[in-house]
């Protein structure tokens, strides 16, 4: 996982001495490597650039096909494509309510349609307006 994440170069590090970015990709690994059925991941992948975030979300979804990933991020575009669920929880007239919405979930390799991810993305918008 040290490979993929990038922090290889990082290992001998003091982890005061490393980044945010860093620090959340050493901390989701310490996570990964425990057992679990649910990751609740709460901004887990904060501070790191966006090409580093897709290829570890691709890394997760394919070593981790039959676990559940609770992934919450203020990034829609990486929501919508990721995930395959989609839970928008917002407050109206002082209520709690919640709306599910259905993401592409791509897989490595897999080519993005725009249309679907714009369709996707409009919904998410409209639930959350």
């Amino acid at each position: 996982l040290t490979q993929c994440f990038g922090i290889d170069a990082v290992m001998k590090s003091r982890f005061s001495r490393l980044s945010l970015g860093q620090k959340n990709r050493v901390n989701l690994i310490r996570y990964l490597v425990q057992p679990f059925q649910l990751l609740i991941m709460d901004e887990s992948l904060a501070n790191v650039d966006e090409k580093m975030r897709r290829e570890i979300l691709f890394e997760i979804k394919t070593r981790f096909p039959n676990r559940y990933f609770l992934y919450i991020s203020h990034n829609l575009l990486e929501v919508a494509t990721f995930c395959r669920k989609i839970w928008i929880l917002r407050e109206a007239h002082k209520q709690p309510q919640l709306s599910q919405v259905t993401g592409l979930d791509l897989q490595k390799g897999q080519p993005v349609e725009s249309s679907a991810l714009d369709q996707i993305l409009l919904k998410v918008m409209n639930h959350a307006a």
